[in-house]
């Protein structure tokens, strides 16, 4: 059962009660923020996030800013509202909005071609590749499925100008604008775009046109800058199920920045979102027109409300995605938001504009927190209601992680393990690769065959015997991916003529990358 089957069902069990109010605390709305304080604290102890920061603005103040837990797992510096986390999507609006000042300023429009501003464009069907626009890039309908790709950059040597040059050999599965499906590499497009026109590249565009003049000092692009600063949370593998919490180091994501590289604090982002409710306008300078960033907030790429959806949202009728940010109905209000996701790290921003509300949470592992709240705040401010929205995602969650780890075992149990591999060791030794992400070598040490994928530091892989032809793969310093299989095709002669590799997890597909023998 997925995890949204379980939660309709767990919804649909559950009575929706109005908590008691307090007259002693502070309101916003119907939503109380000391009654906040101590959900948030209850959260965190459920989730074990190590630690989490919060802001939240209505009517362009600070209500609230507060932060809990601890910025690593095995010291004891606490987490405030000043503490730099990775915001890694939520990066994906400062492009956009980069794109709509150079839009106010004649340089370019969003029905450009973006070959016009990129000549070397291209993409797997030349019809795509010569008609995709500026707008098409940031609101992910390009064909590619979601998250297509994003192995050419993660933890590889590529450049930016690499990746997307190799983005060519990625084959959709969508017809073009046919439906959605998220692109970090299409961000990585824009962003060089905006080099090219700007005559700077994004890094200091981002820097001199909206960090600097909203006075972001402390929002970073690089791992090296961020790690200057003193007061940092660190990223964390939490397992749940086995309790336990690993910290992991910066990931560097200086070649898919312009999709995901910035590092923030809630005070900064505080500023940010006080600048996107007043419309583009800072401390009485119109840095973005209304226009342009009224461009940003429609909805280019719709994506349908399954049915269910009705019993766990009833006030939810659409939502979609416009340039940069998502955009759904919620309580008779149009929210538009986003989320960010990295090696441990996830991060939330919401904001209403009607109601001139906004806030940002930022966390320090992997987890649902920042997407359940956002939940929670919003109904207790429209209604003063809500269900424990943490409470119930936790339980699909873990739900949901039984029933993945119980089909690996049964998927092991019932191959014939212990029959020993068809070849000897030393005959899978090679390189393979392919056009799209270049090589990985198999190479035997200390009787146990290894898969290093080459343009990577960091990928690498021991491979256990499972049956035949089929070995377990488990990556080495990535306790976030799980356990996968290599299976290796043989030719007419029985000599291996290529590789497969199947790591599943959510966020990267193995399967879509070529490794042919070479050598």
């Amino acid at each position: 059962m997925t995890p949204a089957k379980i939660l309709q069902q767990t919804v649909l069990c559950c009575l929706l009660c109005l908590q008691s109010l307090s007259l002693s605390a502070q309101q916003l709305g119907q939503l109380e923020l000391e009654e906040l304080d101590i959900y948030i604290e209850n959260a965190l102890q459920e989730w074990m996030v190590p630690g989490l920061s919060i802001g939240i603005i209505k009517d362009d103040s600070i209500v609230f800013a507060k932060g809990y837990g601890l910025r690593r797992s095995d010291e004891e510096e606490p987490v405030d509202e000043h503490t730099v986390f990775a915001i890694a999507s939520n990066t994906k609006a400062f492009t956009s909005a980069a794109l709509a000042i150079l839009t106010d300023e004649g340089k370019l429009g969003w029905d450009d071609r973006v070959v016009r501003h990129l000549p070397g464009f291209s993409l797997y069907d030349p019809f795509v590749s010569n008609e995709m626009r500026l707008r098409d890039l940031l609101c992910h309908r390009s064909g590619l499925k979601t998250f297509s790709g994003d192995l050419l950059w993660y933890e590889t040597r590529y450049s930016r100008e690499e990746v997307l040059r190799r983005a060519r050999y990625l084959e959709p599965v969508y017809s073009f604008r046919y439906r959605y499906g998220y692109s970090n590499l299409m961000y990585l497009g824009a962003g060089q775009i905006i080099g090219q026109v700007a005559g700077m590249s994004w890094d200091h565009f981002i820097r001199q046109r909206l960090l600097q003049p909203l006075g972001m000092d402390r929002t970073y692009i690089t791992v090296e800058e961020t790690l200057e600063d003193s007061n940092i949370a660190w990223p964390h593998h939490v397992d749940l199920l086995g309790d336990r919490s690993i910290v992991l180091p910066y990931m560097n994501w200086e070649n898919i920045a312009p999709a995901d590289a910035l590092n923030s604090n809630v005070t900064d982002l505080s500023r940010w979102i006080r600048f996107q409710l007043d419309l583009g306008r800072w401390e009485g300078v119109q840095i973005i027109s209304e226009e342009a960033l009224w461009e940003t907030r429609k909805m280019h790429t719709p994506r349908p409300l399954e049915m269910h959806s009705r019993n766990i949202w009833p006030s939810k009728h659409f939502e979609g995605y416009g340039l940069g940010w998502q955009i759904y109905d919620y309580h008779g209000c149009k929210v538009i938001g986003h989320g960010g996701g990295s090696d441990g790290m996830i991060s939330r921003i919401m904001m209403v504009p009607e109601e001139q509300l906004g806030f940002v949470i930022l966390t320090n592992c992997i987890n649902a927190i920042p997407y359940t709240l956002s939940y929670y705040i919003l109904d207790k401010y429209f209604t003063g209601m809500s269900l424990d929205w943490c409470g119930l995602i936790l339980e699909s969650t873990l739900e949901d992680e039984k029933l993945l780890r119980q089909h690996w075992e049964e998927f092991k149990s019932s191959t014939n393990p212990g029959t020993g591999p068809q070849l000897k060791l030393r005959k899978y030794c090679g390189i393979y690769g392919g056009e799209l992400y270049g090589e990985a070598e198999v190479l035997l040490y200390k009787g146990q065959l290894v898969l290093d994928f080459l343009p990577s530091s960091k990928l690498i892989g021991d491979l256990t015997s499972l049956e035949g032809n089929t070995f377990i793969i488990r990556l080495r310093d990535n306790p976030s991916l799980p356990e996968g299989t290599v299976k290796f095709l043989l030719d007419e002669s029985g000599n291996p003529r290529e590789l497969v590799v199947d790591i599943p997890n959510p966020d990267f597909d193995f399967t879509e990358l070529e490794f042919l023998k070479r050598k």
